[in-house]
């Protein structure tokens, strides 16, 4: 295989002329002020299928007016 064989080149910031001050933290042009983790998913609607499964999920879908 060719590319287990390829050469990466690793370049330093100097070498592309950046300066450490325009890149991380102190180059970014927005900061986060806020973050939350995410609510807990309530829990699902489970429907046994006896042969009507496929109109009670039209009729959720309907209800929720998704279709």
């Amino acid at each position: 295989m060719a590319a287990k064989k390829k050469t990466i080149a690793i370049k330093s910031l100097s070498d592309i002329g950046i300066s450490p001050s325009e890149v991380g933290i102190s180059g970014a042009w927005s900061a986060v002020l806020d973050a939350k983790a995410r609510p807990p998913r309530d829990k699902g609607i489970k429907i046994e299928d006896s042969g009507e499964g496929g109109l009670k999920l039209a009729e959720f879908l309907q209800e929720k007016r998704l279709v």
